[in-house]
């Protein structure tokens, strides 16, 4: 009982909206391409260290309003400390997930970015947080978000969370 009060806990708290950026084509002059950016950010909820901190996933645009098993772009380990301490949720660990100074860039067609905005084409984050806690169990804390954009006036565009438990 005392080892789940004390044991480490990741929580994924928010995504940033995405951030969108030019990029040229290599393939063809007439059409141009647009990176995507991704931040995310994490809190260690539970009352000692996780350790042996890692994480993986993909992203993905679909015309599903569901996840695919088949994401257009996979990464493997992300840029993630490997101890993340005890911390507050004023003041979480913030990470880039997709970022175009890493080189993780997921890069779609410009014309894609509208479809995203009418919500016509979805864009998916998915993956998980793999770690150990001062006990020596290992946990995972799986996320998966749809962005939702909303073009009114005085909409609100969001993540919507699909993740399953934690364990």
């Amino acid at each position: 009982m005392i080892k789940d009060k004390e044991r480490a806990r990741l929580v994924i708290v928010t995504l940033d909206k995405p951030r969108y950026g030019a990029v040229k084509s290599n393939v063809s002059a007439e059409e141009e391409f647009a990176f995507i950016e991704i931040f995310i950010s994490i809190i260690n909820d539970g009352g000692t260290k996780a350790f042996n901190v890692r994480a993986e996933g993909s992203a993905e645009l679909s015309a599903s309003a569901e996840p695919s098993n088949a994401p257009l772009m996979r990464w493997g380990k992300l840029l993630l400390p490997g101890i993340v301490r005890e911390t507050e949720t004023e003041n979480p660990l913030k990470f880039k997930m997709i970022s175009a100074e890493t080189g993780d860039t997921f890069t779609i067609p410009q014309r894609r970015i509208l479809e995203i905005s009418d919500n016509t084409s979805f864009l998916w984050v998915e993956g998980v947080v793999l770690y150990d806690d001062v006990f020596g169990d290992s946990h995972r804390t799986p996320f998966c978000y749809r962005w939702k954009a909303d073009r009114a006036e005085h909409g609100v565009s969001e993540w919507i969370n699909h993740s399953k438990a934690s364990s």
